[in-house]
């Protein structure tokens, strides 16, 4: 990592890692979720299933975007 600087008085610097994706104080705890999945193969299917669910939610987002979107054109042009 590239190293960088904060300062914190004005002259002092207090070095950290230019690209800290952690903040502080906020840990996450992973081992309950590395006991769960033991092996390459559970991981890959749990990935399979969240990829399945994702795209199966995208498709209900794009079909509920589009029904308002022509509720909403069939309420503005419909003669009154």
């Amino acid at each position: 990592m590239t190293p960088g600087s904060i300062k914190t008085d004005g002259h002092d610097r207090v070095e950290i890692p230019a690209n800290d994706n952690h903040m502080a104080g906020a840990e996450i705890f992973t081992d309950p979720l590395l006991d769960v999945i033991e092996s390459d193969d559970v991981a890959n299917a749990l990935c399979a299933r969240a990829e399945r669910f994702a795209t199966k939610m995208v498709v209900v987002m794009a079909i509920c975007w589009t029904s308002t979107l022509v509720a909403s054109l069939y309420f503005l042009l419909a003669p009154t």
